[in-house]
Protein backbone atom coordinates (compact mmCIF):
# COMPACT_ATOMS: atom_id res chain seq x y z
CA UNK A 1 0.00 0.00 0.00
CA UNK A 2 1.28 3.44 -0.58
CA UNK A 3 1.56 6.21 2.27
CA UNK A 4 -1.27 8.12 1.19
CA UNK A 5 -3.57 4.91 1.33
CA UNK A 6 -2.24 4.24 5.09
CA UNK A 7 -2.27 7.22 6.18
CA UNK A 8 -5.99 6.73 7.56
CA UNK A 9 -4.46 3.62 9.04
CA UNK A 10 -1.77 5.67 10.72
CA UNK A 11 -4.27 8.57 11.81
CA UNK A 12 -6.18 6.18 13.80
CA UNK A 13 -3.32 4.21 15.06
CA UNK A 14 -2.19 7.72 16.63
CA UNK A 15 -5.53 8.80 17.54
CA UNK A 16 -6.40 5.32 19.64
CA UNK A 17 -2.42 5.58 21.50
CA UNK A 18 -3.22 9.63 22.67
CA UNK A 19 -6.67 8.61 23.83
CA UNK A 20 -6.08 5.76 25.63
CA UNK A 21 -2.81 7.51 27.48
CA UNK A 22 -5.01 8.95 30.19
CA UNK A 23 -6.55 5.66 30.84
CA UNK A 24 -3.83 2.65 29.91
CA UNK A 25 -2.60 1.42 32.85
CA UNK A 26 0.12 -1.73 34.13
CA UNK A 27 -1.85 -5.01 35.26
CA UNK A 28 0.18 -7.32 36.83
CA UNK A 29 -1.17 -10.97 35.60
CA UNK A 30 -2.92 -12.91 38.55
CA UNK A 31 -2.29 -16.63 36.52
CA UNK A 32 0.95 -17.30 35.38
CA UNK A 33 1.36 -20.71 32.89
CA UNK A 34 4.29 -22.75 31.79
CA UNK A 35 3.76 -23.83 28.13
CA UNK A 36 0.02 -24.57 28.12
CA UNK A 37 -3.15 -23.92 30.21
CA UNK A 38 -6.33 -25.76 29.77
CA UNK A 39 -9.41 -22.86 30.62
CA UNK A 40 -12.68 -25.19 31.19
CA UNK A 41 -16.45 -23.65 30.69
CA UNK A 42 -19.74 -25.24 30.72
CA UNK A 43 -20.39 -24.73 27.04
CA UNK A 44 -16.62 -24.16 25.21
CA UNK A 45 -13.01 -25.18 26.59
CA UNK A 46 -10.24 -23.32 25.21
CA UNK A 47 -6.17 -23.86 25.49
CA UNK A 48 -3.93 -20.95 25.97
CA UNK A 49 -0.62 -22.06 24.32
CA UNK A 50 3.07 -20.40 24.60
CA UNK A 51 5.46 -20.27 21.35
CA UNK A 52 8.65 -18.89 22.49
CA UNK A 53 11.15 -16.31 20.74
CA UNK A 54 8.63 -15.73 17.50
CA UNK A 55 7.03 -12.32 17.04
CA UNK A 56 8.95 -11.31 21.00
CA UNK A 57 10.46 -13.87 23.46
CA UNK A 58 7.10 -15.22 24.27
CA UNK A 59 3.88 -14.61 22.91
CA UNK A 60 0.97 -16.88 23.52
CA UNK A 61 -2.05 -18.01 21.19
CA UNK A 62 -5.78 -19.11 22.03
CA UNK A 63 -6.81 -22.12 20.93
CA UNK A 64 -10.72 -22.83 20.68
CA UNK A 65 -10.15 -26.75 19.18
CA UNK A 66 -13.91 -27.74 19.16
CA UNK A 67 -14.10 -24.90 16.63
CA UNK A 68 -11.01 -25.48 14.80
CA UNK A 69 -10.04 -21.58 15.48
CA UNK A 70 -6.62 -19.97 16.62
CA UNK A 71 -6.36 -16.69 18.01
CA UNK A 72 -2.84 -16.05 16.99
CA UNK A 73 -2.21 -12.50 18.04
CA UNK A 74 0.97 -10.73 16.79
CA UNK A 75 2.21 -14.00 15.66
CA UNK A 76 0.05 -13.88 12.63
CA UNK A 77 -0.41 -10.42 10.64
CA UNK A 78 -2.50 -10.67 7.67
CA UNK A 79 -1.79 -8.15 4.44
CA UNK A 80 0.88 -6.22 6.64
CA UNK A 81 4.00 -6.49 6.88
CA UNK A 82 5.05 -7.66 10.60
CA UNK A 83 7.39 -5.79 12.64
CA UNK A 84 10.34 -8.67 13.57
CA UNK A 85 12.76 -6.44 15.62
CA UNK A 86 11.79 -8.13 18.87
CA UNK A 87 11.92 -11.65 17.77
CA UNK A 88 13.73 -14.48 15.79
CA UNK A 89 12.24 -14.69 12.36
CA UNK A 90 13.16 -18.20 12.16
CA UNK A 91 11.61 -19.16 15.48
CA UNK A 92 8.43 -17.61 14.55
CA UNK A 93 8.56 -19.27 11.14
CA UNK A 94 8.45 -22.86 13.21
CA UNK A 95 5.51 -21.42 14.97
CA UNK A 96 3.45 -20.64 12.49
CA UNK A 97 4.44 -24.21 10.90
CA UNK A 98 2.92 -25.79 13.56
CA UNK A 99 -0.05 -24.09 13.26
CA UNK A 100 -0.15 -24.78 9.16
CA UNK A 101 0.69 -28.23 9.61
CA UNK A 102 -2.03 -28.62 12.93
CA UNK A 103 -5.38 -30.04 10.64
CA UNK A 104 -7.42 -29.18 13.42
CA UNK A 105 -7.22 -25.52 13.20
CA UNK A 106 -8.42 -23.76 10.00
CA UNK A 107 -9.74 -20.10 10.97
CA UNK A 108 -7.14 -18.00 12.45
CA UNK A 109 -7.48 -14.73 13.83
CA UNK A 110 -4.64 -12.59 13.86
CA UNK A 111 -3.43 -9.63 15.59
CA UNK A 112 -3.37 -7.40 12.44
CA UNK A 113 -5.48 -8.20 9.66
CA UNK A 114 -8.69 -10.16 8.21
CA UNK A 115 -9.59 -12.95 10.13
CA UNK A 116 -7.82 -15.37 7.11
CA UNK A 117 -7.33 -19.21 6.98
CA UNK A 118 -4.13 -21.53 6.01
CA UNK A 119 -3.31 -19.68 2.98
CA UNK A 120 -2.55 -16.31 4.68
CA UNK A 121 -0.48 -18.32 7.62
CA UNK A 122 1.63 -19.65 4.82
CA UNK A 123 2.10 -16.06 2.96
CA UNK A 124 3.53 -14.36 6.23
CA UNK A 125 5.62 -17.93 6.75
CA UNK A 126 6.90 -17.33 3.06
CA UNK A 127 7.35 -13.78 3.88
CA UNK A 128 10.10 -14.42 6.55
CA UNK A 129 11.55 -16.92 4.76
CA UNK A 130 12.11 -14.61 1.88
CA UNK A 131 13.48 -11.61 3.80
CA UNK A 132 16.03 -13.73 5.46
CA UNK A 133 17.16 -15.60 2.02
CA UNK A 134 17.44 -11.91 0.21
CA UNK A 135 19.60 -10.79 3.48
CA UNK A 136 21.43 -13.84 3.98
CA UNK A 137 22.57 -13.60 -0.06
CA UNK A 138 23.49 -10.24 0.35
CA UNK A 139 27.19 -11.03 2.32
CA UNK A 140 28.37 -7.80 0.92
CA UNK A 141 28.10 -4.02 2.27
CA UNK A 142 27.38 -3.11 -1.59
CA UNK A 143 25.32 -5.88 -1.96
CA UNK A 144 23.51 -5.14 1.46
CA UNK A 145 22.86 -1.39 0.31
CA UNK A 146 21.57 -2.68 -2.97
CA UNK A 147 18.89 -4.89 -0.99
CA UNK A 148 18.13 -2.26 1.60
CA UNK A 149 17.35 0.54 -1.88
CA UNK A 150 15.49 -2.23 -3.67
CA UNK A 151 11.68 -2.27 -4.42
CA UNK A 152 9.36 -4.41 -1.67
CA UNK A 153 9.11 -7.56 -3.79
CA UNK A 154 5.92 -7.09 -5.64
CA UNK A 155 3.52 -10.37 -3.86
CA UNK A 156 4.17 -7.90 -0.47
CA UNK A 157 4.29 -4.57 -1.93
CA UNK A 158 0.46 -4.24 -1.57
CA UNK A 159 0.60 -4.70 1.95
CA UNK A 160 -0.20 -1.98 4.87
CA UNK A 161 2.97 -0.94 7.20
CA UNK A 162 5.50 -1.08 4.28
CA UNK A 163 7.55 1.10 6.45
CA UNK A 164 8.92 -2.16 8.43
CA UNK A 165 9.95 -3.51 5.62
CA UNK A 166 13.66 -2.08 5.78
CA UNK A 167 13.55 -2.17 9.36
CA UNK A 168 13.32 -5.75 8.94
CA UNK A 169 15.62 -6.13 6.50
CA UNK A 170 18.40 -4.33 8.32
CA UNK A 171 17.72 -6.33 11.53
CA UNK A 172 18.11 -9.56 9.82
CA UNK A 173 21.22 -8.07 8.16
CA UNK A 174 22.37 -6.86 11.80
CA UNK A 175 21.65 -10.35 13.87
CA UNK A 176 24.10 -12.02 10.65
CA UNK A 177 26.84 -9.85 10.94
CA UNK A 178 26.63 -10.34 15.27
CA UNK A 179 26.52 -13.70 14.70
CA UNK A 180 29.41 -13.77 12.89
CA UNK A 181 31.44 -11.60 14.81
CA UNK A 182 31.35 -8.39 11.89
CA UNK A 183 29.03 -5.75 13.68
CA UNK A 184 31.29 -2.54 14.23
CA UNK A 185 31.61 -1.32 17.48
CA UNK A 186 29.52 2.11 17.40
CA UNK A 187 31.50 4.73 19.44
CA UNK A 188 28.68 6.61 22.30
CA UNK A 189 30.85 9.48 22.18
Amino acid sequence: ATDREELPFWIGYYEGVIEASDETFMAVPDVLFDDSMWITGTKLSVKLVERRNGHTASDAVLLIPSLGIAFMGDLLCNGRHPWISDGDPKAWQESLKVFYEDSVYHTYLPGYGEVCGKDELKTLYDYLGDIQSMCNAAQTDSAQSALMNQPIPEQYRGWYCGRFYQPNLQYIIGVAKTRTGEQKKISTR
